[in-house]
């Protein structure tokens, strides 16, 4: 027997004499992941991507549409260009955490 499991029946045997019942475990909460693939599925969706597109479809895609919008090409680009921007680098971090 080590410390941990010591501690553990501990703790079930007091919650068990303070409640009177054995302890049930929930289900922890995985609110963030869902959280986290709306906003994954929300970004593909800006890039007009499938939800199973590669990193270098990614890329692609990023690419064609800052030669789109780039303020040199497009005069009135500029905005587009820095949400393209942002919105790529956010897709890849959460890919990258996925």
């Amino acid at each position: 027997l080590n410390f941990r499991d010591i501690t553990r029946e501990f703790r079930e045997r007091a919650y068990y004499e303070i409640f009177g019942r054995i302890r049930s475990d929930k289900p922890k909460k995985k609110k963030s992941k869902q959280k986290i693939n709306l906003e994954v599925e929300e970004l593909l969706t800006f890039f007009d991507l499938d939800h199973d597109a590669k990193l270098s479809d990614i890329k692609k895609k990023f690419k064609e549409l800052l030669k789109k919008y780039h303020p040199d090409i497009n005069k009135k680009g500029e905005e587009m260009t820095k949400k393209i921007i942002l919105k790529y680098n956010r897709l890849i971090l959460l890919l990258n955490q996925a």
